[in-house]
């Protein structure tokens, strides 16, 4: 086995030494020493020689970038798929813990969680303040999918002193001191219509005569407390039914919850359709002037529409706007006509709508957060419609 290579063309030219002879390496004696074996030496060429340096093969920087360009594609589509794996948003979630929240924090908090909240009731707490979560269906820290309903009963403060004044759904309406006299509103009935739904509205007709569409309605939520306007108008107007039901009046409501899709044109159908004597519906004002506060009552402008009903319906808003500001202690702004709301104009029967206080003003938004004041505007409404159906 030969340890030695002969020279390249180029070591020729430059005239590259044999290592061992000193001399030429293509010379004679250079050649026969590198065609022989290591052990097939005489001891006097042992003795001067040296193992030359292996020829090493230039690198290849071709190569070499080529192989880092793979292993940089290797990384980043790696780290596209590490990221996407942990980015991507999973089926479940956990339910989050909203006892002891407000209100609004809550559906907030339950929203960012990826799932859908509903208030299923509301209910007298001596522990827990008006507004505040009182339970939660599913259970805080319960897996459940992405996108389900969250339900919750939110307190409405402590019970009122003297007992119930809430009373319950289909009372006889006989007099407080429990004689069986005739109520003298006996065959009367009222349509409560509590203003918006946890459904976003949809546009519709502002009239019969179809001259003009209405965008979507949005329900706006408390400035300082975010308590949304569906809940409050839904909870004055349960106390307001049930007022008017101990006066012994008929009471028909326009919805019962949150959960329902009704357009404002099919809320007037609900009172056409029973024959009310009134429709009154209760809603909340909203202004980008965060200072407007007060209370005001709408009833319908004199249309072709309305002007069977328009003296009457001006009237109830007269009676209601000054109750409810006496008994609230709001500022009186006032009633004013309108000829561009659906529910009047569909209406067959007296309507009227009471603004009773500014959601965007914090001083009464925190008001509209206490029972007290809720309590304040049913009693400041139902005095008005006694006034109302008592007059000739």
């Amino acid at each position: 086995m030969a340890f030695f290579k002969r020279n390249s063309p180029k070591q020729k030219e430059e005239g590259v030494l044999s290592p061992i002879t000193g001399e030429d390496i293509d010379s004679p004696l250079a050649v026969e020493i590198l065609s022989r074996d290591f052990f097939e030496l005489e001891p006097e060429e042992v003795s001067s020689f040296k193992p030359p340096t292996p020829e090493l093969a230039p690198r290849s920087w071709r190569r070499l970038k080529a192989a880092v360009a793979v292993l940089a594609a290797v990384v980043l589509v790696g780290g596209l798929i590490a990221v996407l794996v942990l980015a991507w948003p999973s089926s479940e979630v956990k339910a989050p813990n909203l006892i002891g929240k407000m209100l609004g924090g809550a559906m907030e908090t339950a929203k960012r969680s990826g799932l859908t909240p509903r208030v299923e009731g509301w209910a007298y707490s001596g522990k827990h303040s008006d507004g505040v979560v009182l339970s939660q269906r599913p259970r805080g820290r319960q897996v459940v999918a992405r996108g389900s309903e969250i339900s919750l009963t939110i307190s409405k403060g402590p019970r009122p002193e003297g007992g119930d004044l809430t009373g319950s759904v289909g009372t006889t309406g006989q007099a407080e001191s429990g004689s069986a006299t005739a109520s003298p509103f006996t065959g009367k009935t009222v349509c409560i219509d509590p203003g918006h739904q946890a459904i976003a509205g949809q546009g519709e007709w502002v009239d019969p005569g179809m001259t003009k569409r209405n965008p979507p309605e949005n329900a706006e939520a408390g400035a300082v407390t975010g308590n949304v306007e569906y809940l409050l108008t839904m909870d004055i107007a349960e106390k307001l039914r049930n007022l008017l039901e101990k006066d012994g009046i008929n009471v028909i409501m326009t919805r019962e919850s949150g959960g329902v899709d009704l357009t404002n044109i099919m809320r007037a159908e609900i009172a056409n359709n029973r024959d009310a004597d009134l429709l009154v519906s209760i809603h909340l004002n909203y202004s980008r002037d965060a200072n407007a506060k007060g209370t005001t009552t709408l009833y319908p402008a004199n249309t072709k529409w309305t002007a069977g009903f328009y003296e009457k319906s001006k009237t109830v808003a007269i009676y209601i706007q000054a109750d409810t500001v006496k008994s609230c202690g709001t500022a009186d702004l006032g009633i004013s006509p309108r000829d561009d709301l659906p529910l009047f104009n569909w209406s067959r029967v007296p309507v009227t709508e009471v603004l009773v206080a500014y959601l965007s003003n914090a001083e009464e938004d925190k008001l509209l957060a206490t029972d007290e004041f809720r309590w304040n505007a049913a009693w400041g409404i139902r005095d008005g419609i006694i006034k109302y159906l008592s007059s000739p």
